[in-house]
């Protein structure tokens, strides 16, 4: 494979080399595998920047503790208007391709249930259950009640 160099001021690549070395990457392979995600976005018509700029942005949410939600549920008056909200969003995540596993750890993270391997568990009655259960139903994940817990088990993150 024919390699280039590509021009990236001094002070740039130091910092990226100190990120990738925290990670226990080198810097080239670090690069290699963000600029072979930048390559995949674009070919699926999705800005690699604005990807960026709204990972920033959940990021920031999910430290203040909210996730995005749909509209629909702010309409709803009942649990089973809740449930089916959450149900329909989430299949709309499954067919935009986003990972059920990652979705889930994120909303479970997010959300404050426990995440062990790959097994959450969340209270069965709260409402840390009603979304992650409305989420893993929607991917066809194993969610079952055990006790007073919901469990989910997620098996591989590359699902």
């Amino acid at each position: 494979m024919e390699r280039r160099n590509i021009a990236i001021d001094i002070d740039i690549a130091e910092a990226v080399k100190k990120i990738a070395a925290k990670r226990g990457a080198t810097l080239a392979g670090f690069l290699r595998r963000i600029l072979k995600l930048v390559v995949e976005l674009d070919s699926r018509g999705v800005d690699p920047v604005n990807v960026l700029e709204n990972a920033y942005f959940y990021e920031t949410l999910a430290s203040l503790g909210a996730i995005p939600i749909p509209v629909a549920v702010l309409t709803c008056t009942e649990r089973k208007c809740v449930i089916e909200s959450l149900k329909e969003f989430f299949a709309g995540l499954r067919e935009f391709g986003i990972s059920g596993p990652l979705l889930i750890r994120f909303l479970a993270k997010t959300l404050g249930a426990a995440v062990t391997g790959q097994r959450i568990l969340a209270p069965s009655n709260s409402h840390i259950a009603l979304v992650i259960e409305a989420a893993a139903k929607a991917y066809g994940l194993d969610a079952r009640k055990s006790g007073a817990y919901l469990v989910v088990e997620l098996g591989s993150l590359e699902a």
